[in-house]
C-alpha cells in the first residue's frame, strides 16, 4: 500500500533532531531509494501530467434510452458501449455518419475516408483492378490500414479506429446474438448483440452494402461493416443475416460498406498520471510518477552522533538513541540515568524504578529476605518483569523495557568482543562489540555493582547489567570483566544495585 505523508509542503515546516541529518526517502516498488537531504529540499507538490493520447472519457448513460441499446460513455463526443471484451476495447453505438444505431449512416470503400454516392473499381482511391493497386496489394506486406486510411481515425479523430479483424471476431464471441426485426418498435431490422461478460448490448442495423450506384440491402435482412484487415486478398468484413452471423469474410474492396468504430488507445485513469515533483536548491526539479510510488518516509543519518558518543547511533525513539546490530531488538546506546556510553547512570535494585542510596534486603520493595519475597516468586510463576517494575519502561517510557535474559544472550553471540582500558581517549573501560551482521557497534562501560552502601567495580575493571528475566528463583544479569573475551550471563542477589541498558523494537 503506497503512503504519500505529505502532499503540498515546504520543508521548512518540518522538524527533525538537531543532532541528526535528516533526509526525505522516495521508495518505489521496483525497490530504488532516493534520498533528499531536507535541508536541500524547497517544496514536494502533486501535478497531473497526461500523456498525449489521453482521451477524455464521459461516464454518460443518457443515451442509453434513446439509442435502444447500452450506452456506457462518450469518448471525445462519441458514444461507446463497454461490453467487458479481454481486450478492454470499446465500441461505438452507432455507425460513422450516423446520429443512432438504427441510421445506416455513411459508406466507405476500403481504406477511403470520405463517403461517395457510387462505387466503382474506376473510382477507387488505390486502383481501377485488383492488378493494378498502389496501395495494400498481397506483395507490399500491409495486413492493417494505416492511420490515414482508416475512415474513423478520420472522421472521429485519434482516439477512435476501425475495428480489425481480431476485434470483430472478439465482439462476435463475446456476445450473444438475436435477429430483431423491428428494432424499439423504429421500424429497424438487424442484429442485437449481448455480452456475455456484463450483459450490456450493442445493435447493428441492416445497412447492407454499395455495389456502383446500387444499394443493396437485400430488402432489410443484410448488415455489412468493414475492419481494418486485409486478408489473403481481400479485406475483411463483418457481416450477418437474418439467418445466420455475425461472421468474418473478405469482400471486395471497392464496395461501398458501413463503419463502427472503436476505442483504439488504452484508457487512461487520471490518477496513473499524478506526478511528484521534489524541488531542491539550485534549481533541481526531481519527476516521479504517483502510482510508482510505495511510500515516502524520513530519516535521520546519526553520523555526527555517532562521533560523539564513539559508537553507533541508528535513530531515537523518543527522548532515546539506540543502535541496530542486526538483531531481535535494538539496544540504547547509553545507560538509564546517562547521557553518553562512557557515563554510567543510576543503579537499581531488580525490580525498582528509582535509583537509591544503599542496596540491602532490609529496603528492598519486594521483602526484607529470599524466604519473604511478595513478588516475583516461585509459586507466582513470573518469568519476567511487568512493566509497572522495569526501570527502562518506567523512566524512559513504553517503547523501552530492560533486556531478557534470551536477548542479552543474543547480543553476546552476535558480536565480537574487544576489552579497552581507554575508550575513545576519553579514560573509560569497558567492553567494545562489533556486530557479526552489519558491523555497528556498542559500548557497554564499566558500571560494577553495590552491596548495601558499597560500591563494588572491581577497581574500574568490572560491569554489570541487569536482564529483566528471573530463572531458579534469581533474576539474571549481564556482566564482563577484563578478564574474560566476551560478556557473559549469570545470576545474582535482586536487591544488589546494577545499572541497566534498555532495549526497544
Amino acid at each position: 500500500m503506497k503512503k504519500i505523508l505529505l502532499s503540498v509542503f515546504s520543508m521548512a515546516s518540518l522538524s527533525f533532531s538537531a543532532s541528526a541529518a535528516t533526509y526525505m526517502n522516495v521508495r518505489t516498488f521496483d525497490g530504488k531509494v532516493m534520498k533528499y537531504d531536507v535541508e536541500d529540499v524547497i517544496q514536494v507538490t502533486y501535478e497531473s501530467v497526461l500523456p498525449t493520447d489521453y482521451h477524455t472519457i464521459i461516464v454518460d448513460t443518457t443515451g442509453t434510452t434513446s439509442q435502444g441499446a447500452t450506452v456506457s460513455g462518450r469518448i471525445d463526443g462519441y458514444y461507446f458501449v463497454d461490453l467487458g471484451l479481454p481486450s478492454g476495447k470499446k465500441w461505438a453505438t452507432h455507425n460513422v455518419g450516423a446520429m443512432a444505431p438504427i441510421d445506416h449512416g455513411d459508406y466507405f470503400a476500403w481504406g477511403e475516408t470520405s463517403p461517395k454516392q457510387e462505387f466503382f473499381w474506376e473510382n477507387y482511391q488505390f486502383g481501377s483492378s485488383m492488378e493494378s493497386l498502389t496501395k495494400y496489394f498481397p506483395s507490399d506486406d500491409k495486413k492493417v490500414l494505416d492511420a490515414a486510411d482508416d475512415a474513423v481515425r478520420v472522421n472521429w479523430g485519434e482516439a477512435w479506429s476501425m475495428p480489425t479483424e481480431a476485434d470483430a471476431k472478439e465482439l462476435i464471441e463475446g456476445c450473444s446474438w438475436q435477429w430483431v426485426t423491428n428494432f424499439k418498435g423504429l421500424g429497424v431490422s438487424g442484429k442485437l448483440g449481448t455480452s456475455k461478460t456484463n450483459g450490456n448490448t450493442i445493435f447493428f442495423s441492416t445497412s447492407g452494402y454499395y455495389d456502383g450506384a446500387t444499394l443493396d440491402d437485400y430488402k432489410g435482412t443484410y448488415g455489412d461493416f468493414w475492419t481494418a484487415t486485409i486478408g489473403e486478398r481481400d479485406p475483411v468484413n463483418m457481416g450477418f443475416t437474418d439467418k445466420s452471423g455475425p461472421v468474418t469474410g473478405e469482400k471486395y474492396r471497392y464496395w461501398g460498406r458501413s463503419v463502427r468504430g472503436v476505442y483504439a488507445h488504452k484508457i487512461y485513469s487520471e490518477d496513473d498520471y499524478i506526478y511528484m515533483f521534489v524541488e531542491t536548491v539550485g534549481g533541481a526539479k526531481e519527476m516521479y510518477r504517483l502510482k510508482d510510488v510505495e511510500q515516502v518516509d524520513y530519516s535521520e543519518d546519526y553520523t555526527k552522533e555517532t562521533l560523539a558518543q564513539g559508537a553507533t547511533v541508528s535513530g531515537r525513539v523518543g527522548d532515546y538513541t539506540y543502535v541496530d546490530l542486526g538483531l531481535s531488538v535494538k539496544w540504547a546506546t547509553y545507560n538509564v540515568g546517562a547521557t553518553s556510553p562512557i557515563e554510567i547512570g543510576d543503579y537499581f535494585a531488580w525490580g525498582e524504578s528509582a535509583p537509591k542510596e544503599s542496596y540491602a534486603w532490609s529496603n528492598y520493595k519486594f521483602g526484607d529476605s529470599k524466604t519473604s519475597l511478595t513478588k516475583y516468586t516461585s509459586s507466582d510463576n513470573k518469568t519476567t518483569l511487568d512493566a509497572e517494575d522495569d526501570a527502562a519502561t518506567v523512566i524512559c517510557g513504553k517503547d523501552w523495557r530492560m533486556p531478557t535474559s534470551k536477548e542479552a544472550k543474543e547480543l553476546i553471540d552476535n558480536c565480537s568482543w574487544k576489552w579497552t582500558d581507554n575508550f575513545k581517549e576519553t579514560g573509560k573501560a569497558g567492553m567494545i562489540g562489533t556486530s557479526l551482521i552489519n558491523g555497528n557497534t556498542i559500548f557497554i562501560c564499566v558500571s560494577g555493582y553495590y552491596d548495601g552502601s558499597i560500591f563494588d567495580d572491581y577497581k574500574g575493571k568490572y560491569g554489570e547489567f541487569w536482564s529483566s528475566s528471573i530463572e531458579g528463583g534469581d533474576p539474571v544479569n549481564l556482566g564482563f570483566t577484563d578478564k574474560v573475551d566476551h560478556p557473559v550471563v549469570g545470576v545474582n542477589n535482586r536487591y544488589f544495585g546494577r545499572t541497566v541498558r534498555a532495549v526497544t523494537k
